[in-house]
Formats: C-alpha cells, sequence, structure tokens
C-alpha cells in the first residue's frame, strides 16, 4: 500500500511539474497516407479527434469536398509535430467521383499495439501484455465505406471484433444521408470520450452499468442499422436500431432497442452540443424478469487554442419486473491542454449517483489526472492516475502507464 501511494503521489507531482513549464494515437496511420496529409488534420492531438477528424468519420472516412469550410482554417488548432501535407488530399484530387483508388495495403491497413501497468492500492502491481488491434478501413467509391476492428487479446490469446460495420452516403457534399450497419457505437457516445480520446480511462457516466444485472453501459457496442442526416458544419441527427452486444452475460436475452442523437456545431473549430436517448428492454433467466431501461444525456465541447474541454450530463432509469424503478444520473468535466508539441496533459472529474437494488443509494465521484508524452507521431507513453471515493468503501487509487505504437 506504501508503494501504490508513492506511486500515487510521483505520478501527481509529475503532473504539476508538466503544468509549470508549458511550452508554446490512436491515429490511424493508414488514413494519414492515404490523404498524403499529417496525423494533425484530424487530431487535436493523437488520438484525440478534432472536428475535421469527426467530420472525417461522420462521411464514411472521407476527407472534405473542395472548397468546404474545414477545421483546417482554424490554425490554433493545430501542432507542428508531423510536418505539412506532402500532397493534395485524395478527395480533393479531378478524379472521377466513384473512381476507386488503387487497393494498397497500406492505404487501407494499419496495425496499433497497447501495453498496460496497472498499479492499484492494495493489489499487486500487475503488466498486462495488452493487445494488439488491427484497423482495415476506407472508401470503396463515393458512395461506399467499411470499417472492421479485430483485435488479439496477448495476455490471455483471446481475440475479438470490436467495431466493424458498413457505410453508405448518398452523395460527397457537406450535406447528405448516412446509413451505417454492423457492430458500431453511436456517434454520439464515439465522438464524446466513449472513442478515440487521450484518457485511458472512460467517464463513469459512460462506462458504468446500472446495479440490475445487466453489463449493458452507454459505451456498449450495438448490432444494427443506423440512418443519420448531416448538414455539415452545423447539424447532423442519427436514429439507430439494434441489439446490444453483451458479453459475460448468458442468462441475459438481447432485445431490439433505440436510440438517436442530435448534435448541433456552434462554429468549424468544434464548439457543440449533443444530445443523446437510448432506450432498450432486457430479459433475465430463469424466471424470464424483465426490465426496461433509458438513458438521457448532453454533451458538451469547447476548443481554445491549446485546450479542449468537453462536459456530459447523463440520467436514466431502470424498471424492474419487480415494479422497483433504479435511478442514476451523473457528469463528468475533463480539460485537455497541449503543453508543447510532444507533451500534452489532461483532467477529469468524475460524480455518479445511482440507487441499489437491495436499497439505498451510492455515490461514486473522484479527479482523474493524466500526461501523454510522444516520442514520435505513432508512438505514445501515457500515465494516468485515478482517485475514486465510493460510498461505503475506502479511497481507490489507481496508477495506470500505457505504451502505444501504430504503424
Amino acid at each position: 500500500m506504501r508503494d501504490t501511494g508513492h506511486a500515487v503521489l510521483l505520478g501527481l507531482l509529475l503532473f504539476v511539474i508538466l503544468i509549470a513549464n508549458q511550452t508554446t494515437v490512436y491515429a490511424i496511420p493508414a488514413f494519414a497516407r492515404r490523404e498524403g496529409m499529417s496525423c494533425q488534420m484530424c487530431h487535436f492531438r493523437p488520438p484525440e479527434l478534432n472536428e475535421d477528424g469527426r467530420a472525417y468519420l461522420r462521411r464514411g472516412l472521407r476527407e472534405e469536398p473542395p472548397g468546404a469550410q474545414s477545421a483546417m482554417d482554424m490554425p490554433a488548432n493545430q501542432m507542428p509535430m508531423g510536418g505539412t501535407p506532402t500532397k493534395a488530399p485524395v478527395a480533393a484530387t479531378p478524379r472521377p467521383l466513384g473512381e476507386p483508388l488503387p487497393f494498397q495495403w497500406a492505404d487501407y491497413l494499419s496495425v496499433i499495439g497497447h501495453h498496460m501497468y496497472t498499479l492499484q492500492q492494495g493489489q499487486r502491481p500487475q503488466f498486462d501484455a495488452g493487445i494488439i488491434d488491427v484497423w482495415v478501413a476506407g472508401p470503396l467509391d463515393r458512395h461506399w465505406s467499411g470499417l472492421a476492428n479485430p483485435s488479439f487479446n496477448i495476455e490471455d490469446g483471446g481475440s475479438s471484433v470490436d467495431q466493424a460495420y458498413g457505410q453508405a452516403i448518398t452523395r460527397w457534399n457537406s450535406r447528405f444521408g448516412s446509413a451505417r450497419f454492423g457492430q458500431l457505437l453511436p456517434f454520439a457516445i464515439l465522438l464524446n470520450q466513449g472513442g478515440p480520446s487521450m484518457p485511458l480511462s472512460t467517464p463513469l457516466i459512460l462506462s458504468t452499468p446500472a446495479d440490475t444485472g445487466t453489463v449493458w453501459s452507454p459505451t456498449t457496442l450495438v448490432r444494427g442499422v443506423e440512418v443519420g442526416a448531416i448538414n455539415l458544419p452545423r447539424w447532423n441527427a442519427y436514429l439507430g436500431v439494434g441489439q446490444p452486444h453483451l458479453e459475460g452475460a448468458p442468462d441475459l436475452e438481447r432485445h431490439t432497442d433505440l436510440y438517436a442523437s442530435a448534435e448541433y456545431l456552434i462554429d468549424p473549430r468544434g464548439n457543440s452540443i449533443t444530445a443523446y436517448g437510448y432506450w432498450g428492454t432486457a430479459s433475465f433467466f430463469p424466471g424470464n424478469t424483465q426490465e426496461n431501461f433509458h438513458r438521457l444525456g448532453v454533451f458538451g465541447n469547447i476548443f481554445l487554442p491549446k485546450t479542449k474541454i468537453v462536459a456530459g450530463y447523463l440520467q436514466g432509469a431502470d424498471q424492474l419486473g419487480t415494479g422497483q424503478t433504479l435511478e442514476d444520473h451523473g457528469a463528468f468535466l475533463q480539460a485537455e491542454q497541449l503543453l508543447s508539441d510532444r507533451w500534452a496533459a489532461y483532467v477529469r472529474y468524475d460524480h455518479l449517483n445511482r440507487d441499489l437494488s437491495a436499497g439505498g443509494g451510492q455515490t461514486m465521484q473522484g479527479p482523474t489526472l493524466g500526461v501523454s508524452w510522444w516520442a514520435q507521431t505513432q508512438v505514445r507513453l501515457t500515465s494516468e492516475v485515478q482517485v475514486l471515493q465510493v460510498t461505503g468503501e475506502r479511497q481507490n487509487r489507481v496508477f495506470t502507464t500505457e505504451f502505444m505504437w501504430a504503424f
């Protein structure tokens, strides 16, 4: 326990030193190679997406059409590492729309490794050999694109597939219709700290299941269909139906759920407000006990010259077959600071209240601090300290370090 305390103090000290000495990847390398651009085209700081990166995903892994207003016109969000473009983006070349690029693995395939070391209060230090992610993704023509993310767990030898979907857009423009189908994460969650982001941990309100026996949380992948109407750079709206991909719940019957989201972009830098709703049902065996649940939330993003701030609030209710209703609500506030071309830091505060099935309630809250250092654009070392206080339990401190590489 004393060693854990020393590690936490060391992490906090490092964070304070970095803040006091400020100076003026999940990044997918294949995307940068295909577009002939630096990773900073789409990233506030790899892997944290800027508005160009978010628009790139919404368009089915396509760059802006020629002449469209772009976050790249906002130099305050760009950092020097990665250099300048070496050629015009593929999507901006005069080749006929619909003519696919010659297929080259370097333009469509990336491999990313994550390796972890965790020190948790009251437990032995653990080294996790981590996982190897494979990303196969890109547009096939002017309407169709696909993405698949299989991964291999080095530690236990298992393999799995995270997001894997096809996408169709009605036209290559700033205003279009979109349809995704397969295994996916709603954009509202993916783009608001539920997916490619710099912190190692996920906000409590997005990753903590209710105390009802189901393992569902807002970051649960959905197997289904999602349709959207997009009018960039101002707004977009999505409606999806599907069955949640629930692991470790053999006694749970999967029902078809419904979700919806809408986002308003205040300006091209990415300042935005997002609303999100999810309505679902779960049945348990034996006994066919059924529960209905919903989650409603709102998120906000603010981009400053070298700072990104995101806030989120989520509330929900789970109606059990016994007539009991369990409610939960919580919020998070997160700020990320670019310290230099190789250093970044972030801080987040989580607060979550939830009812317990046995009666009473539980509060979970605490800060998370982290720093990231890039040896180069695709080699990153991140250290994070999370201090969490749970009702009726002693304070829990977790120190995590991740080494990430990509090519």
